[in-house]
């Protein structure tokens, strides 16, 4: 995905390095409703530990209108110190305990949203996307090892004093949600005749049995367990050994699903 949104269109815009990843952070959120459509995108800040104590503050959350998604978000600047600054953050965000105790902060930082909600939303586990200003394969590895989805949001400047930004990179998943939703899946181990295949973190907070189109058009039922991660239990023979397969969510209220298998 690329699209670029500017604050004036009358003015001229140039590269720009923001000072501080503060500044980055939010100009991101005055733009999160063009960004982010169908998410609620706001500055969140609190200490998020993991099991040794470590701690460390994300800069944004996202939570989608449904209800169903949320993210936690870390906003770089790419020329930072990978292993004294970045690496550190991301490791233990995603090593984070996200429970109960984070409740009060979320209600602070989106407070027109029900606590009810955001109560239900706090104990599943939210996905985690980093955002940084230019696009850097060591941060692209860094992400991939600590389970973080990658955007590169590319800023600009004008000597007017207005800002742009370029969405070089964007996740799939957070395109706009009227688009169809892609899940790449991790194949796993077979167990009689069925496939158990890890889903992403961003998968809707599904359990119990969902349909599955495969590529002749037929349905099977299939079953969605938490396990240490959420798996999807799907018939053997459907996809053949070592080739990458994704769901695409059909029809979000009936739990439809369509199985595709790249050749």
């Amino acid at each position: 995905m690329k699209a670029i949104f500017v604050e004036d269109v009358g003015q001229t815009f140039w590269p720009y390095e923001p000072r501080a990843e503060k500044d980055f952070a939010l100009q991101i959120v005055r733009c999160s409703d063009q960004i982010f459509p169908g998410y609620y995108g706001r500055p969140w800040t609190p200490i998020i530990r993991d099991g040794w104590g470590r701690g460390a503050q994300p800069d944004l959350v996202l939570i989608s209108s449904s209800f169903d998604l949320w993210y936690v978000v870390e906003v770089e600047l790419a020329h930072h110190p990978l292993a004294g600054h970045i690496l550190p953050q991301l490791e233990t965000l995603s090593r984070g305990i996200y429970d109960s105790t984070l409740l009060s902060s979320l209600s602070t930082a989106i407070p027109e949203l029900p606590v009810t909600k955001l109560r239900e939303l706090i104990y599943q586990e939210p996905g985690l996307l980093c955002i940084v200003d230019d696009y850097t394969t060591r941060i692209h590895s860094a992400c991939r090892d600590w389970n973080f989805e990658l955007a590169v949001f590319e800023p600009y400047h004008s000597k007017e004093g207005g800002w742009a930004i370029n969405i070089a990179r964007l996740p799939s998943v957070l395109w706009d949600r009227a688009e169809a939703e892609r899940y790449q899946l991790r194949r796993g181990q077979i167990f009689g005749n069925r496939e158990w295949m890890e889903l992403p973190r961003q998968f809707p907070l599904w359990r119990g049995k969902v349909a599955v189109t495969d590529q002749t058009g037929a349905t099977h039922e299939c079953q969605i367990f938490e396990a240490q991660r959420p798996c999807i239990a799907i018939p053997t023979g459907l996809a053949g050994q070592g080739q990458p397969v994704a769901l695409v969510v059909v029809d979000r209220q009936r739990r439809v699903l369509r199985l595709e298998i790249e050749t």
